[in-house]
């Protein structure tokens, strides 16, 4: 009996419906011959460090690098009955093969076979290897299962990719992190996300295991007018994009003009659309939602029929000035196209990953990004941070380009093919981790406040214009040698049973009073109302007086 094991519920469904198997259970569906089960993602995965050893639980300089001889690995929490389903089935007298059906690619390689193993299975491996989720292609490639032996290669390339993003995440985030006294996120593909690199570099010319999105042969069995508006436009885009990529080139021919007028020159930029190509489907079906037709000309119009050396008599002209616009800031649409993009010019064309993160990650690592403060968003736009700008200061090269994961995808994919020895990738990339600890091994006075807490300040000195902010005892001016502070526990306070909390200091910074509830007065040996006024005469302590509504009477 066969155990077919997919990577999501979803797909396991998909290929149980398939194969004739309906018998649903706890974590699996049986039938026909066969049991059909799933991972749920990542099921098994590498160890925590403070798995290694007691110390490393804590982050210290002195601890770094960690560098594991041999690897632990760990079940992802709130998996651990998903795992225990498909041990027990891989453990089942009746189970002979274990087809691994996990997505088509390097991740979806590594998902299976770290599960398989930390099961402790030793039953043959078959492997199905699809891109689609129609029945007649998932019955097709049961009929061409292929030896899970011919995907050793790929599944060690994999391992390589998690283990490397493992030691220099590890690492660079607790230096890093130490050095600063801040917690600071760092890795290969969330740190380069606000590089300015990524805006200059999934190549889409090959798709692995994150499949295109097309219509199938199911949908000619549809009535699509019956579709709820929103779902017939959603589908209908996306026939349009696969017409689109499917089309015959656009093409047009670009002209740039140079005309010369006594010691001047002036130009002119046209083009000709000489075959409409691809456009043709996107245009009609933007026409179908009524939406204007996409203006593409970037300034650019049609120009008329030029031969060079003519002369055109009394031109018009006018003198006009512009601005040049600066760039705007990423919306998450644009920075989700820039991640995709990011590094493509120099990885190579089998690279089973292009740009940063994969189509599945790459919102979670925006959103990380956001929840340790990195970035931030404004309105649709999404901008660095403070903290975020610094640590793209103080980060090494290395590690803020898009770079980076080209040349790991380069040597990945020589690994996958079995052309590269991946005990020398891992070398390497150990030897990258203890080379960044060892260069950043202090930092200056200056440097270590960086990321020191942006202290909000709670109004202006009246004495110098400086701001003024709270500290444990006090509110100082930020000015040190202009010597203005509001103490805490003044004994004006104190004497009235009252502390002197942020937003009165605002009022008295800001109004020169504020109203105070339920003071306490030792001659009457009861509580009162009053407005208490600051009566600063510049020396060390300041002085305050109260205002009563039918009599006044000072203080100190």
């Amino acid at each position: 009996m066969q155990l077919i094991i997919a990577e999501k519920p979803s797909v396991g469904a998909a290929i149980a419906t398939a194969l004739g198997a309906a018998g649903r259970k706890s974590g699996y569906i049986e039938g026909g011959g066969i049991i059909v089960s799933w991972c749920i993602g990542h099921l098994v995965g590498l160890a925590e460090a403070g798995s290694y050893d007691e110390r490393f639980k804590k982050w210290r300089y002195d601890d770094l690098p960690i560098l594991p001889d041999e690897w632990n690995y760990a079940l992802s929490p709130g998996k651990e009955e998903q795992f225990a389903v498909l041990k027990s089935l891989m453990e089942h007298p009746d189970i002979s093969e274990v087809v691994n059906a996990c997505d088509a690619g390097r991740e979806g390689e590594l998902i299976f076979r770290l599960v398989y193993e930390a099961a402790g299975c030793t039953k043959p491996i078959s492997r199905l290897w699809i891109s689609s989720m129609e029945d007649t292609a998932i019955r097709e490639g049961f009929q061409n299962l292929k030896p899970g032996a011919e995907y050793e290669a790929l599944y060690q390339s994999a391992l390589c990719r998690s283990k490397a993003d493992w030691l220099i995440g590890i690492n660079a985030t607790r230096l890093f992190s130490v050095l600063y006294h801040k917690t600071l996120n760092v890795g290969r593909v969330q740190t380069p996300t606000f590089s300015p690199d990524v805006a200059a570099l999934l190549s889409d010319k090959n798709v692995s295991d994150h499949h295109a999105i097309i219509p199938t042969m199911e949908a000619v069995k549809t009535d699509l007018a019956a579709l709820p508006v929103g779902e017939r436009s959603l589908f209908l885009l996306i026939c349009c994009k696969l017409l689109c990529a499917a089309g015959s080139p656009h093409m047009f021919e670009a002209i740039t003009a140079v005309f010369e007028c006594g010691s001047h020159s002036f130009t002119a930029k046209g083009k000709t659309v000489l075959a409409e190509g691809w456009k043709v489907f996107q245009r009609l079906f933007r026409t179908s939602l009524k939406e204007k037709p996409e203006d593409d000309s970037e300034g650019e119009s049609d120009l008329p029929e030029l031969v060079q050396g003519r002369i055109y008599e009394r031109a018009a002209a006018s003198v006009t000035e512009h601005y040049t616009a600066p760039p705007k800031p990423y919306t998450e649409d644009t920075l989700l196209s820039a991640m995709e993009r990011a590094g493509k010019d120099n990885m190579p064309e089998d690279a089973e990953r292009k740009g940063l993160g994969t189509p599945a990650t790459r919102a979670a690592i925006i959103e990380k990004l956001v929840s340790s403060g990195f970035a931030e968003r404004k309105g649709k736009n999404l901008t660095p941070t403070k903290d975020g700008i610094n640590l793209i200061t103080v980060l090494p090269e290395v590690l803020i380009s898009p770079l980076l994961t080209a040349d790991w995808e380069q040597r990945l994919s020589e690994i996958a093919k079995g052309a590269a020895d991946p005990s020398t990738f891992m070398e390497d990339i150990q030897k990258m981790a203890a080379e960044l600890v060892a260069a950043y091994s202090h930092i200056s006075e200056d440097g270590q406040k960086l990321f020191a807490p942006q202290k909000e300040p709670v109004g202006a000195c009246p004495r110098c214009g400086e701001q003024v902010y709270e500290g444990k005892k006090n509110f100082y001016c930020g000015n040190r040698g202009c010597g203005f502070v509001l103490w805490k526990n003044d004994r004006f306070w104190l004497s009235r049973k009252k502390e002197l909390t942020k937003k009165m200091a605002a009022d008295l910074l800001k109004e020169g009073r504020t109203k105070v509830k339920g003071m306490y007065s030792e001659k009457k040996g009861s509580a009162y109302d009053a407005t208490v006024l600051l009566d600063d005469t510049g020396g060390k302590y300041i002085n305050f007086k109260l205002e009563f509504e039918k009599k006044r009477e000072q203080a100190r």
